[in-house]
């Protein structure tokens, strides 16, 4: 058996010594060993494709280079991590500096990259990504870019807890992007039509996409019929062979490899290899494979009036148990051209000549004993190979621009489409922004948006061989329309810190860096005084959108990156009426109050709270999958119930399932819509499971969990995972909100500072979760945090805890565990409250050992909380004004 990892010692040297294949000069014995040249390149090995938990593998690049560098002789190696698995994935197809890549990890993986290769010289690491489509289009590397794209996510993609795609990304559109960067180089990815794909059968050729598409993945006999397959479609390939790890065996894990001659061993280096696709596929490591017609390396392309192919042919394998048994020369249609007679042992050296016609091409496969397979580039004659299909080209006849403003009518292009059958293509237009597919009418569209706009012009054959042209149109945002930039959601204002502040949060397309609002007493008649507020945080996240018509949801949907823009108030007076508007800069600059069209009307209210004892209000879930209207419309209708109860409240606590899909931008615009417009309440909101369903925890280079809800809200960033983790005051109470979706132990230790910084009499804790609810509490997982959080509420003296997600009401007192029996039991417990229904879906009562109050009734409820001289009253009443239930707390810290 061959070992995994074996030096290219003297031994070789002696043994590659003939023909064309040569060896430097020997070094002195402490020198590193010697390397095998030839045509003048030098031998080196490399994997092109492997992945680490920045997509779905395991550990850290950095983990993955060190153990490569340790573990292996490779002189080359690739992590490429999937494009649907990166944190932001969908905003840096025009990036045109990685450093100033909108995705962390993109740019993260380049950092690592660069600063291990600058750390020594042993091993040249190469950052990339994989394009991956489900819909079995295939998945592809894509190397030497500063940008990266995500394909579109149709078909399973979404199975296996993949991100959102972008929909405009199917493979010809993205061989369009292609063609636009002549550094690109891509490779097709482990081929076979009965795996994950085969690339559209190898259709949509075009000679600037074959430019660019230099590598194939050749590791399994499906892989070898696909490249001939690939080969006889016109496309001019190197095989390579790639471990595609997934675990910590990066490149040591078979003794497969990429044997690489390349002019040295640099990136710069290696890329050229790849675009001279001198390189070739070994299923046996010690495997050295010498391929030359007429004095060419492997992977040329010789003139179209070649006559005679001189092939030299060299193998050479270091391990003294391997013998080859085959060498066959193959050519158009997978025939044999010329099989070496009598092949055995370990080197092999021939020359033989061919008869070559323009069209021809010839590659080497070599077979050893133990079923080992080295497949070389081919050699072509001829720039087209015999019986090619390319895709219709096209040329753009008028002009497009490449700037427009919100709101222009843009012409489509007239084009001009030439096929190489002698047909006419069929032509046809898509446009598409961050929203998804523009509407066409009257061969023109009208820009909608202040992403790209982006003009794919399509040219088909008879054989669906697909040619494409994309055409880039920016959005100015000079004199921006306001309307167009703030038209997604609003928000609402949310509680701050400390009485008198809040914050305010709006979205707008992911291409406008800052925002700016006004805020002034309702009533105080003009905005001329006011000041001008500058956003901060400015972060980019991605909402799925639905981006085109179609049955299937998947199929219809973008990732739409949109940005948040977020507002610190301060300095506001309790129980004051505000109203807000939001603007756009002028000129590049802040604009002025006066600047009337960079202002959007009044877009929302609110009344300041938090130094006096006034009611809290607190709804459990909403969730209203319908999207009607009179189901949305629930939680207002239970918030107005409360305030009628108890009027003179500031505050509205929603505890989590707010929306049913925190992906779903639909889901945030109908919140948005039906229950925050007109609410005029500073909102405290927790995470619960719908927030947090799609909002998929990629981001390795961020701790912050829930990157959507904590964008679509401005919220105190005083917790341990973000925003969605923070506390607030309210008169004598002191609220600490957590996200029981994550990271319940980092939290308990924020919650022990957060608690014992406190001066408030009494001390409320919110989540999602209802560890002493119904059926949702049934769980082992559910049984070892309910004890790990009533001990920690129980030594910080925590009086009330209220969770929702069961949609039935109960409250217990919790005593060491377990319900209180004693009066002393109970003046010493923990309250926990699961509120009851928000919204239009009502559970039925599991009961548990710990039920005391409950009420399962198909209604609506809310909860008021107030604090007294008695205590923190908590009353509960139903939609129709029936008060459900009501106690009084004693304290258990004195403020």
């Amino acid at each position: 058996m061959r070992p995994a990892q074996i030096r290219i010692g003297a031994a070789l040297a002696l043994a590659i010594s003939a023909g064309a294949f040569s060896v430097l000069p020997a070094n002195p014995a402490t020198a590193a060993p010697e390397r095998p040249t030839y045509l003048g390149k030098t031998y080196f090995t490399g994997e092109f494709h492997a992945h680490t938990s920045i997509s779905d593998g395991v550990q850290m690049p950095m983990d993955a280079f060190t153990h490569v560098a340790a573990n292996s002789d490779a002189d080359f190696f690739t992590l490429s991590e999937h494009d649907v698995l990166y944190d932001r994935r969908n905003s840096d197809d025009f990036t045109t500096d990685w450093r100033h890549a909108v995705s962390d990890e993109w740019r993260y993986l380049h950092e690592v990259s660069a600063s291990f290769n600058a750390s020594q010289d042993d091993l040249v690491t190469i950052p990339a990504e994989e394009i991956t489509w489900y819909d079995t289009s295939g998945h592809m590397n894509l190397f030497n870019t500063d940008w990266f794209m995500t394909a579109r996510s149709e078909g399973d993609s979404l199975s296996f807890g993949a991100a959102t795609g972008d929909l405009k990304y199917d493979l010809p559109t993205f061989y369009a992007r292609l063609k636009q960067d002549p550094k690109a180089i891509a490779q097709f990815n482990h081929p076979d039509p009965a795996g994950k794909g085969a690339f559209a059968d190898f259709k949509h050729l075009d000679r600037q996409v074959d430019d660019r598409v230099d590598l194939i993945e050749v590791k399994t006999e499906a892989n070898r019929v696909q490249l001939q397959h690939a080969l006889d479609a016109g496309w001019h390939l190197a095989p390579v062979l790639n471990g595609d790890e997934h675990a910590a065996n990066w490149v040591s894990g078979d003794e497969s490899i990429t044997g690489v001659w390349a002019t040295g061993k640099s990136q710069s280096a290696v890329y050229q290899a790849m675009r001279d696709r001198s390189m070739y596929s070994t299923q046996d490591v010690n495997t050295v494979l010498t391929f030359g017609v007429n004095d060419k390396l492997m992977g040329s392309i010789l003139p179209a009036d070649t006559t005679k192919a001189s092939l030299d042919i060299g193998l050479t394998d270091t391990d003294a148990s391997d013998s080859f048994t085959s060498v066959q020369v193959l050519t158009n249609g997978g025939k044999v051209a010329y099989e070496v007679p009598e092949v055995s042992g370990r080197d092999v050296h021939v020359t033989h000549d061919l008869a070559a016609a323009d069209g021809d091409y010839f590659y080497v496969v070599a077979k050893q004993a133990d079923g080992d397979v080295i497949v070389s580039a081919p050699v072509w004659i001829g720039d087209t190979t015999r019986g090619a299909n390319y895709a219709p080209t096209i040329t753009v006849d008028s002009e497009v621009p490449t700037q427009a403003a919100y709101g222009d009518r843009i012409e489509l292009p007239a084009v001009t489409a030439v096929d190489d059958s002698g047909a006419e293509p069929k032509v046809t237009y898509e446009v598409w922004d961050d929203n998804g597919q523009v509407p066409v009418t009257d061969g023109g569209f009208s820009v909608r948006s202040y992403s790209d706009h982006i003009v794919v012009v399509k040219a088909a054959d008879a054989t669906g061989s697909t040619g494409a042209q994309m055409l880039r149109i920016k959005v100015a945002q000079e004199q921006a329309d306001p309307e167009g930039a703030f038209q997604y959601m609003d928000g609402t204002a949310t509680v701050g810190e400390r009485p008198g502040t809040a914050g305010l949060s709006v979205a707008t397309d992911s291409t406008i860096d800052h925002v700016y609002a006004q805020v002034r007493p309702m009533g105080h008649g003009t905005w001329r005084n006011v000041p001008v507020l500058t956003s901060t945080g400015d972060t980019t996240y991605e909402l799925n959108t639905i981006g085109k018509p179609g049955a299937v949801y998947q199929d219809t949907v973008t990732g739409q990156p949109l940005r948040s823009h977020e507002f610190q108030l301060r300095g506001l007076k309790n129980g004051g009426e505000y109203e807000y508007r939001f603007g756009v800069s002028e000129a590049g600059t802040a604009p002025r109050a006066t600047d009337e069209r960079a202002w959007t009307d009044v877009r929302g209210e609110f009344r300041a709270a938090g130094a006096k004892n006034e009611p809290i209000y607190l709804v459990g879930d909403l969730a209203a999958t319908s999207r009607a209207p009179g189901d949305l419309g629930l939680t207002q209708k239970v918030v107005d119930q409360l305030r009628d109860q108890a009027p003179g409240g500031s505050t509205l606590v929603q505890t989590g399932d707010l929306v049913a899909g925190g992906a779903h931008r639909e889901y945030w615009e109908d919140v948005d819509n039906h229950v925050y417009d007109g609410l005029g309440l500073q909102v405290a909101p927790v995470v619960g499971d719908g927030e947090s369903a799609g909002d998929l925890e990629y981001n390795t280079q961020n701790a912050d969990r829930n990157a959507i809800f904590s964008n679509v809200y401005a919220l105190p960033r005083d917790g341990a995972v973000g925003e969605s983790n923070y506390s607030f005051d309210r008169g004598d109470v002191h609220v600490a909100v957590l996200n029981t979706s994550y990271d319940l132990d980092k939290q308990l230790d924020w919650l022990a500072e957060d608690v014992r910084a406190s001066h408030q009499r009494s001390t409320v804790v919110v989540g999602h979760t209802s560890y002493f609810g119904g059926q949702a509490a049934e769980t082992p997982a559910m049984a070892d945090a309910r004890a790990k959080v009533s001990r920690v509420f129980g030594q910080l003296g925590v009086d009330l805890y209220l969770g929702g997600h069961d949609d039935v009401y109960k409250r217990s007192a919790i005593y060491d565990g377990r319900l209180a029996a004693t009066p002393e039991e109970i003046a010493k417990a923990i309250t926990f409250v699961t509120l009851g229904p928000g919204g239009p879906n009502f559970g039925t009562n599991t009961a548990k050992p710990w039920d005391d109050v409950v009420d399962d009734a198909d209604t609506q409820m809310g909860t008021v909380l107030r604090s007294t001289d008695a205590g923190l009253s908590v009353a509960t009443y139903a939609v129709d004004g029936r008060l459900v239930d009501e106690t009084t707390l004693a304290p258990h810290r004195k403020g």
